[in-house]
């Protein structure tokens, strides 16, 4: 966010986040990404599942591609309600 002004992160950096947030969460927690603006979906139990989790994000971003990264931006802007 540069001069008040947002920038949509790509799907791509939506996927990076959520594992960001992921791999920071350090209490006990269930994690639901099961909601139509997910790009990436599972219900995860930390800290059991956090390793788990972890590998299979990392998976997804380092198979992520322009294909998916385009089929899923275009999915998101045809929602009209969420």
């Amino acid at each position: 966010m540069k001069n008040g002004e947002w920038i949509e992160p790509s799907e791509k950096e939506r996927i990076e986040e959520i594992r960001a947030l992921i791999n920071g969460l350090h209490n006990p927690i269930t994690v639901n990404t099961l909601t139509s603006t997910s790009a990436v979906t599972f219900v995860a139990e930390l800290p059991k599942d956090q390793e788990e989790i972890l590998h299979d994000l990392d998976q997804v971003i380092e198979h992520f591609n322009n294909d998916q990264e385009q089929y899923l931006h275009n999915w998101r802007h045809q929602m009209r309600y969420v």
